[in-house]
């Protein structure tokens, strides 16, 4: 049964417009307030904490991952709201066309390596899925990936690695259960073939470093081909001296095949340049938003503290009055006493006097006493 529905509204808001699935969920189009977004639906294996929902919504500011706006969490699932983006296509749809340059695919998996670095770096673990299905290509040639999850909290499972993803861009192939090596029929050349072996169930820095030799051996193995068969040329004619032409037009291949490796080195370089350049301003982000958190505790703190001293102070001055009232009250009660207890005196004075007195007159009237 499918969660999103065509024509429907999701919480009250979100007009559904299109509905696909996607990867053990759903990935919808919806329109609210004049404005286009993309709602996915996405599996729980476990209950998501909040602390999940609050990674989701750090990642806003990443060139590489479509922002997340707002998650809900629904009966073991959660639904994530995404802005639009107008993809020119994604990459499954580029794969089905065919006649992918080898450069391109290699320049388009190197963009996508700190991906996975931000992702590992969050407290619970999170992946995105390296399936051409998650990853759309803007109109700017960028690419950007759709779906991310947390680690034995999110279905699927991060079983499509950096080996899946080159399997299905060199071959052209789209697999839907992700492999755990090369297929047998597989017809790569031995080297490429190597790299793709040797990306399986591996970080992104080992396969960043493995694609790095790929290139290094495949570049110097194409100029010293070039080098091969112009020596090769030479040694057919030894008796034949070469015209100024010919002469010319071997230095111009020997210059552009020179050129043409000087151009991949200044590629690799660049690219190099570029993961290094995104890595600084990801730190960056990541050190602002730090320093942003621990000036918010702290001034988080000084609120707190502020506020229980004037809840102390509060509560005192509340005691004291009380005091002063209890004091008030008390006074004219102590007063009265004083009174009561100098009139007793006063009244116990009188009384002995008058029976002093009293002795007196008997011992003055008595017999014995004439």
């Amino acid at each position: 049964m499918s969660f999103f529905n065509i024509g429907e509204l999701y919480r009250d808001t979100y007009h559904i417009e299109h509905v696909e699935p996607f990867f053990e969920g759903e990935l919808a189009v919806a329109s609210a307030e004049g404005k286009r977004y993309f709602l996915q639906h996405v599996r729980l294996q476990k209950p998501a904490p909040p602390r999940a929902i609050q990674q989701y919504l750090s990642l806003k500011n990443h060139p590489l991952i479509v922002p997340y706006l707002q998650v809900f969490s629904e009966e073991r699932s959660l639904v994530t709201i995404r802005p639009y983006v107008p993809f020119k296509e994604r990459l499954h749809q580029r794969v089905a066309r065919g006649e992918l340059e080898e450069d391109q695919i290699i320049a388009w998996v190197r963009s996508l390596f700190p991906v996975e670095k931000v992702l590992k770096e969050k407290p619970l673990r999170m992946y995105t899925l390296l399936h051409p299905a998650n990853i759309g290509v803007t109109e700017t040639g960028e690419l950007q990936v759709l779906y991310c999850g947390v680690e034995g909290r999110t279905l699927p499972d991060p079983k499509m690695d950096w080996g899946n993803l080159l399997y299905m861009l060199f071959s052209g192939n789209l697999v839907d259960e992700p492999l755990k090596k090369l297929p047998s029929e597989a017809d790569f050349p031995k080297q490429l073939a190597k790299l793709i072996q040797k990306s399986f169930n591996r970080p992104a820095e080992s396969v960043a470093s493995q694609l790095d030799s790929y290139l290094k051996k495949r570049d110097s193995t194409s100029l010293f081909d070039q080098l091969f068969k112009r020596s090769g040329s030479a040694k057919k004619e030894p008796d034949s001296t070469p015209s100024p032409s010919a002469a010319e037009s071997d230095r111009s291949s020997q210059t552009e095949g020179s050129s043409l490796l000087q151009q991949r080195l200044e590629q690799e370089r660049q690219a190099r340049e570029e993961q290094e350049r995104q890595e600084r301003e990801e730190a960056e982000r990541r050190r602002r938003e730090e320093e942003a958190a621990r000036r918010e505790q702290e001034r988080q703190a000084r609120e707190k503290q502020e506020r229980q001293e004037r809840e102390e102070a509060e509560r005192r001055r509340r005691e004291e009055e009380a005091a002063h009232r209890e004091q008030e009250r008390q006074a004219p009660n102590e007063q009265e006493r004083r009174a009561r207890a100098e009139e007793e005196r006063q009244q116990h004075d009188r009384i002995a006097v008058q029976m002093e007195e009293y002795v007196r007159q008997v011992f003055q009237t008595s017999p014995g006493g004439k």
